[in-house]
Order: structure tokens, then sequence, then C-alpha cells
């Protein structure tokens, strides 16, 4: 299980990079990511999307195309 923390002040890109090496070179099959990574993206019901959001679906869903990643969080919330 890993949780990421995010903080809004600072870029997102050094943490999507250690998600994109952690998920590259671990040799577990099932690793469970969750956080706060203080992001807006309509993908998951945010009012509005911004950089980070984008970054961060993009990061996804690269991860998703090549089988890394598999989305269990498919319901919005509040």
């Amino acid at each position: 299980m890993l949780i990421i923390y995010s903080n809004p002040n600072c870029d997102i890109s050094d943490t999507l990079h250690k998600i994109d090496h952690l998920m590259s070179s671990s040799h577990r099959s099932n690793i469970l990511i969750a956080g706060d990574f203080n992001s807006s993206n309509r993908y998951w019901y945010s009012n509005s999307n911004d950089l980070r959001g984008d970054s961060l679906l993009a990061t996804l869903f690269v991860g998703f195309v090549h089988g890394d990643f598999k989305l269990i969080n498919t319901v919005g919330f509040c």
C-alpha cells in the first residue's frame, strides 16, 4: 500500500515520477495507491480541471493502458 500526500504548493511532477518508477520497478502485482494529490479533474467529479489534475490523469491513463494500473474507485463521492 502506498499512501501519498502531494503538497498543493509543490510541483506534482516529482510525485508522478515516483509513482511511475514504483510501478515500473516493482515486482509486486498488487499495489494499492491512495492519497491526497490536491488536484482537480472532472474525471473524479471535481467542478473543474487544473494542471495538476490533468497531469495525474495522464499518468494514470498511461499506466492503465500499459496494464500497470487498475482503477478501483469508479464512483464519485463528496
